[in-house]
């Protein structure tokens, strides 16, 4: 990857931080004061999306050595949460994974977009949540999956501080 080209990797990652810090905040306020619990899955999921982008950025399969340099560049390790496939395709294929989420899901009960406190019931399995924030840990859960959004954020902040070492900051 010649610097040309790691340089415009390094501005989006720059601006992709930037988004996903911008959805985080916006996440925290709404979850203050819910006015409309649309609002609450727009920040989640637009943070989701920043993550997923950032994650495709740093990782590729095809191109590992360049995005190796990359990632050296930006002090980011191997062991990075951001390297979890999962995050990387959640939006994959969105409606196929929908469709296999509902095919899973055997009892036929269905949570959709819930906010509540850490969930307490045994009874409910995590497969069973399309979209569940536990407020009180900033967990996620998402077709199944688990996103520790607190992690995350730090994770991201820790990135953005190394990519605006190297560049200005642009916006």
């Amino acid at each position: 990857m010649d610097n040309e080209v790691l340089d415009f990797f390094k501005l989006e990652i720059q601006k992709q931080c930037k988004f996903a810090l911008i959805s985080y905040r916006y996440l925290n306020d709404s979850l203050e004061n819910i006015v409309d619990p649309s609002l609450v899955w727009y920040y989640s999921q637009n943070l989701l999306f920043a993550t997923t982008n950032l994650s495709k950025l740093l990782w590729d399969s095809e191109d590992d050595k360049h995005r190796s340099q990359l990632r050296d560049s930006l002090n980011i390790s191997e062991d990075s949460l951001l390297c979890d496939k999962n995050i990387s395709q959640i939006f994959e294929y969105y409606d196929k994974k929908i469709i296999e989420w509902t095919s899973r899901n055997t009892e036929n009960v269905y949570y959709a977009t819930n906010i509540q406190l850490e969930i307490r019931d045994e009874d409910i399995q995590t497969e069973n949540y399309f979209r569940n924030l536990d407020t009180t840990s900033l967990t996620l859960t998402f077709k199944g999956e688990i996103f520790k959004l607190r992690d995350l954020f730090e994770e991201i902040i820790k990135l953005n501080e190394s990519v605006n070492k190297l560049l200005p900051t642009t916006f």
